[in-house]
């Protein structure tokens, strides 16, 4: 039983950040899932169907995993080479250790 709630759950949280990899919804939607989730669970807890658990679950991990990209997003993490585009930049490091020279290639 435990199973099948871990692989609701996990699966929910990982449509809501493919949903969310593509396409950039915000907070709305992601917060609307949860609301969803949420009136699934109360429902849940009158009714006792399986189904309005299993709803309840998938939606409010969607809503989560949504909610977490959208952090993420808001984290900046995924813009920090927006503002060097078209600009000249100059990168600098320190070379620890020799190539590895393999049969037919080098690993740097």
């Amino acid at each position: 039983m435990r199973h099948k709630f871990f692989v609701i759950i996990l699966s929910g949280f990982v449509s809501g950040v493919f949903i969310s990899s593509f396409v950039n919804f915000g907070w709305a939607p992601a917060l609307f899932f949860v609301f969803l989730g949420g009136i699934f669970g109360i429902t849940y807890f009158f009714n006792h169907s399986k189904v309005f658990g299993a709803a309840a679950l998938i939606f409010i991990a969607v809503g989560l995993g949504q909610l977490r990209y959208v952090q993420d997003d808001l984290n900046g993490r995924q813009f920090d080479l927006q503002n060097k585009v078209g600009q000249r930049v100059l990168l600098t490091g320190i070379v620890a250790d020799e190539p590895e020279q393999k049969e037919k290639a080098r690993r740097l």
